[in-house]
């Protein structure tokens, strides 16, 4: 050991010696430096090989989280894609409860009822998570631990949806993924959606009136990019199942999904077509059609005639010779509703530019879902429905259809 320890000092006094004098430009000769290096290498061949097992060490630390986070991410994409393909199976008014019931089963764990789940009435929420969805809590108040564990391979998402039961038969059912992604063109973080569900559409689509599809751009909090679907229970089920459509790949892909067509492709297309086709239309609007009449009638609240009462100037602060305003008294209903706030709907007023299309005794077939307007289409056209005996027809129509299930 003493011999050892004189050898490695000597090596070390060496190698100093051999620096210095190559300083001072003092020639060395190559015999000495051979020496030096032979006796310098074994030092050098330790320090080196710590430093290896250091680096590895670690890789290892970094390795192992990161790998079990793409598994976690793997899990739930594998978990989100079963489950929409279990949604995907169940058929609106032709799947039974049994049916229903095999796959409430199947997420027993995921599942959030609301309320008792009877065959003549189930309403059942289920929940798709993973690591960060149960510990968002802990993520909240450690916002550079959840930095660190995006860098790793995290992503935040949310995915759920639901299934609706009415006297045995499947009514409605959706789904809901939304996941937090980094957007290069936006330099900020946006929410990617993809949302498609069972229900009455907001506004009526003349191309299609069983569904509706549009476009995502809400701003509140991280920007949103997505696309969404509303279908009713009439709709073609070749139709829904065409547009349940959404791309779970974006929580496992090296390079995050950027645009709403990346996280809703079949939907996001649609709607992109439909809003150019919109804009090439300009002013040219679709006419009402049956279709559209007999959605209105049943996903309405309300349907009711209204009668023209009075043609007045106008009272707009704008050029009152241009405008009059309408007023049509609602005296006939053709589907009675249970809503105070509906009902207290005595008359419906509104403004029209001159010449007046309108005549006193005219009558109209009107839409409710809401007290603060019609219910209507993305046109506009069957917002004042002459109330001719073939629209008449069609209202009623309409009306034996509704799965009276408004009240929800």
């Amino acid at each position: 050991m003493l011999r050892q320890g004189n050898r490695m000092a000597l090596s070390a006094r060496c190698c100093r010696k051999a620096s210095q004098s190559s300083h001072y430009n003092i020639h060395i000769s190559t015999g000495a430096w051979s020496r030096c290096l032979i006796w310098c290498m074994p030092r050098r061949r330790r320090i080196l090989r710590v430093l290896a097992w250091v680096i590895a060490g670690l890789c290892v630390l970094v390795m192992i989280p990161a790998a079990a986070i793409h598994v976690d991410e793997y899990l739930l994409r594998r978990n989100a894609e079963r489950f929409l393909a279990d949604l995907k199976s169940l058929e609106m008014r032709k799947s039974t409860y049994h049916d229903a019931r095999l796959v409430i089963d199947r997420w027993k764990d995921n599942i959030h009822p609301q309320g008792p789940c009877q065959p003549n009435r189930c309403d059942v929420e289920i929940g798709i998570g993973d690591f960060w969805n149960r510990h968002w809590e802990f993520f909240t108040h450690h916002q550079r631990l959840e930095q660190v564990w995006r860098v790793l391979g995290g992503r935040p998402a949310l995915i759920d949806g639901y299934i609706r039961v009415r006297n045995n038969i499947v009514w409605g059912k959706g789904i809901r993924a939304i996941i937090l992604s980094y957007s290069a063109e936006h330099e900020e973080d946006v929410n990617l959606i993809g949302r498609m569900g069972s229900g009455a559409p907001g506004i009526i689509s003349l191309l299609h009136p069983e569904y509706n599809v549009g476009l995502g751009r809400i701003t509140t909090g991280a920007f949103t990019l997505g696309a969404y679907t509303e279908f009713t229970p009439y709709a073609d089920p070749a139709d829904v199942k065409r547009l349940m459509d959404i791309n779970f790949s974006c929580l496992t892909r090296w390079h995050s999904c950027q645009t709403g067509a990346d996280i809703a492709p079949t939907a996001w297309a649609e709607a992109t077509f439909e809003e150019k086709k919109r804009a090439a239309r300009k002013s040219r609007k679709l006419t009402c059609n049956p279709g559209a009449v007999r959605v209105l009638a049943r996903e309405s609240r309300r349907a009711v005639i209204g009668e023209v009462k009075s043609i007045r100037p106008s009272l707009l602060p704008y050029d009152d010779s241009t405008f009059a305003d309408v007023k049509l008294l609602l005296n006939d209903d053709l589907k009675p509703c249970n809503f105070d706030f509906l009902l207290k709907l005595r008359d419906y007023s509104f403004s029209e530019s001159l010449p007046v299309k309108r005549k006193l005794g005219d009558r109209y077939i009107l839409f409710f879902r809401y007290p603060d307007g019609l219910y209507s289409d993305n046109d506009h056209a069957c917002d004042l429905l002459p109330a001719t005996k073939e629209n008449i027809e069609a209202v009623k129509q309409g009306i034996t259809e509704d799965w009276a299930d408004h009240d929800d």
